[in-house]
């Protein structure tokens, strides 16, 4: 666990690293990179010393939680997405955003969580599901028309009262936010194009049709970065920062 430079939270949590290409938003993939970098692969491994880290860590963070991965891979067994999700559960002092293209399998996987939960974790919520959960985040990425089609409905499938947000991150065409009650549900919206020197380019008008929609529905809108060669450049959009988010820190 450290310290991190995304700017939407403060430290990033690494018990699963690796992950496989599921879309053309994958095609220049960061994590992949770094990871080929570190440790010498992409492979999905699981890093169970690390899976306590949040619950010895009394300072409250915002935690980005398998930044280099997918928690909801299907490599990942099912025994240690458990123990994740339990030592999130364990450990309300912070707050954890988990981020996936695969919200089918994050679906799944959390209604089997809850169905194999112990009668005593489930009584000391009082079988509130959505207080157990109040502070993680769950969301999916979204880079297109194509993906926002394919990947909401699934992610709306989540427990009713859960806190979903989307990240379109890289942007890498127009969405259109349809059909609009999707959007009832969503709690925040991240925005940001792609970054390294292949990156492909955002226009900024899709940034700010999504904008747009956000303050008309009153979501909090995240707006990271334009497309640069260079990570957290260019965090203006029409000559101001907006950096929103849906709770206070």
């Amino acid at each position: 666990m450290g310290k991190s430079k995304i700017s939407w939270c403060d430290w990033t949590w690494s018990p699963v690293v690796g992950c496989s290409p599921i879309s053309r938003g994958c095609q220049h993939c960061w994590a992949r990179a770094m990871s080929n970098r570190l440790e010498g692969h992409f492979d999905v491994e699981v890093y169970r010393d690390r899976i306590d880290e949040p619950r010895r860590m009394r300072k409250p963070r915002r935690i980005f939680v398998v930044p280099r991965g997918d928690l909801f891979h299907v490599d990942v067994p099912f025994d240690a997405q458990v123990d994740i999700l339990d030592a999130m559960v364990d450990s309300p002092q912070h707050v954890f955003y988990v981020l996936t293209k695969r919200p089918s399998l994050m679906t799944t996987a959390l209604v089997d969580y809850l169905a194999g939960m112990s009668a005593m974790r489930y009584a000391q919520v009082g079988g509130d599901v959505a207080r157990m959960f109040r502070h993680i985040w769950w969301g999916v990425s979204v880079e297109d028309q194509e993906s926002w089609s394919m990947r909401i409905p699934n992610l709306l499938q989540m427990e009713d009262g859960l806190n979903l947000f989307v990240s379109m991150e890289p942007l890498l065409g127009r969405v259109e936010m349809l059909p609009e009650f999707w959007l009832d549900r969503i709690g925040w919206v991240i925005v940001g194009g792609e970054s390294g020197p292949q990156h492909r380019p955002m226009e900024l008008g899709w940034a700010r049709e999504i904008r747009d929609v956000c303050e008309k529905r009153k979501i909090p809108f995240f707006f990271k970065q334009v497309s640069d060669r260079l990570p957290e450049q260019g965090k203006e959009l029409d000559g101001r920062k907006w950096e929103q988010y849906p709770f206070e820190w």
